[in-house]
C-alpha cells in the first residue's frame, strides 16, 4: 500500500466542505444537493463527461481502490492532433461539434467501468480500473482507425474537406505514484504519439 496519498489542496477543501454540510443536513437533504451542486461542478458543460476537477477527484478514488483490491489502473490521456489550429480556422461551433462526436464515439466504446473526463480544450482522459496497460493500448489502438473515421464523417457533415485524427498515451499505474506523475507521463507519451506521426497510440505495461 502507498505510505500516503498527497491529496490537492482542492480536494481537501472538498472533503471539509462535505463533512460540514452532513452534520448539518439530513441524508435524504444531502443527497439532493449533492445531485444537484456536485455533479454539475464536476461535469465538463459541453459534454457532460467529468472536468478537469471531478477527473482529478475520480483519479484520486481509482487508486484508493487499487490499493484496496490489487487491481490495476491504467490511464489513457488522449489530444486531438493539430485542434488548437482547427479551433482558429473554423471556429468554435466546428470545434464544439468535433469534441461532441469525439465524446459520443468513445462512451460508445469504453466499458461500463471506465471513466473518462475533459482535462483541457482537446485533452481527454480515460480511467481504466482493473486493465493493464498493454490492455489499454490495444483498446485505443483497435478503434483509433474508426474513431478517426467518425471524426472525418462530421467534419463533412459540417461542409470541411479535412480529417482529425488523435494521439494517445497509456501508462499503467505505478506503485507509490502520484496522480499528478501519472497524469504527466500520460501527456509525455501523447507527446511521443505526435512527434512520431499522430495518429498513434504509444505506451502500455513495457514502455
Amino acid at each position: 500500500k502507498r505510505a500516503e496519498i498527497n491529496y490537492a489542496p482542492d480536494v481537501i477543501e472538498r472533503n471539509a466542505f462535505w463533512s460540514r454540510v452532513a452534520r448539518t443536513l439530513g441524508t435524504d437533504a444531502l443527497g439532493l444537493l449533492l445531485t444537484s451542486k456536485e455533479l454539475n461542478e464536476e461535469r465538463d458543460s459541453l459534454t457532460g463527461i467529468l472536468n478537469r476537477r471531478g477527473l482529478e477527484w475520480t483519479l484520486v478514488e481509482a487508486l484508493d481502490w487499487q490499493d484496496r483490491t490489487r487491481q490495476p489502473v491504467t490511464v489513457v490521456l488522449m489530444e486531438l492532433d493539430g485542434f488548437k489550429a482547427f479551433n482558429e480556422n473554423h471556429g468554435r461551433a466546428a470545434a464544439g461539434a468535433v469534441i461532441g462526436e469525439w465524446i459520443g464515439f468513445l462512451r460508445a466504446r469504453v466499458r461500463k467501468t471506465d471513466v473518462l473526463g475533459r482535462l483541457s480544450g482537446q485533452e481527454v482522459v480515460a480511467i481504466l480500473r482493473g486493465a493493464r496497460g498493454d490492455q489499454g493500448a490495444d483498446m485505443f489502438d483497435r478503434t483509433r482507425g474508426d474513431m478517426a473515421a467518425a471524426l472525418t464523417k462530421c467534419l463533412e457533415a459540417l461542409g470541411i474537406d479535412r480529417s482529425v485524427t488523435v494521439s494517445a498515451g497509456v501508462v499503467e499505474h505505478e506503485p507509490g505514484e502520484h496522480w499528478v506523475d501519472l497524469l504527466q507521463r500520460g501527456r509525455e507519451r501523447t507527446s511521443l504519439a505526435r512527434v512520431a506521426g499522430r495518429n498513434l497510440v504509444v505506451g502500455g505495461k513495457s514502455q
